[in-house]
């Protein structure tokens, strides 16, 4: 199951919010744990986790904790190289959000936004569909809308055609 977000708040400083964040993890992954569930982590951007190697960091020696990567997430965060996650995740990563992103230049500066998945953006699903297929993953994709439901099913037959 995906579970919520740790949220970053620079005012509180990572180091704390980290170990409250991993005694948070701990308790809900022993409850997971007796209902025959595992806790998914999303690396989402704003958050304390927004990349492998920082959501493994909260994670700690918690095993049963997997996690949820997220190229289109990273790309509004900045960014950590899709095949580097896949590899450090290992077989903990259950899931991959899909979806896309494309910066614009506006009058207040550069802004991240959502794009319909089909339109392209900068995560480059051409490369990663295949890349996953070339490190064993058959987890699950998990398509993401974040823009009108029209563009899902232009979406749907884009990753169709990748996946091929």
């Amino acid at each position: 199951m995906r579970v919520g977000f740790f949220r970053y708040d620079p005012a509180a400083g990572y180091r704390r919010q980290l170990e409250e964040s991993r005694a948070a993890l701990s308790r809900l992954a022993a409850v997971a744990a007796r209902h025959g569930v595992r806790p998914a982590v999303q690396l989402h951007h704003g958050t304390i986790h927004p990349s492998a190697s920082l959501a493994l960091a909260l994670a700690g020696d918690l095993e049963d904790v997997r996690f949820y990567a997220d190229p289109g997430n990273q790309a509004k965060e900045g960014s950590e190289a899709w095949a580097l996650n896949v590899d450090l995740l290992g077989d903990r990563m259950a899931c991959m959000g899909v979806k896309n992103a494309v910066w614009r230049s506006t009058a207040d500066g550069w802004v991240c936004e959502w794009q319909p998945f089909a339109d392209g953006g900068v995560v480059p699903w051409p490369e990663i569909v295949p890349g996953l297929r070339a490190r064993g993953y058959t987890g699950v994709l998990s398509l993401h809308v974040h823009y009108p439901a029209a563009a899902v099913r232009r979406d749907l037959d884009h990753l169709r055609g990748l996946l091929g």
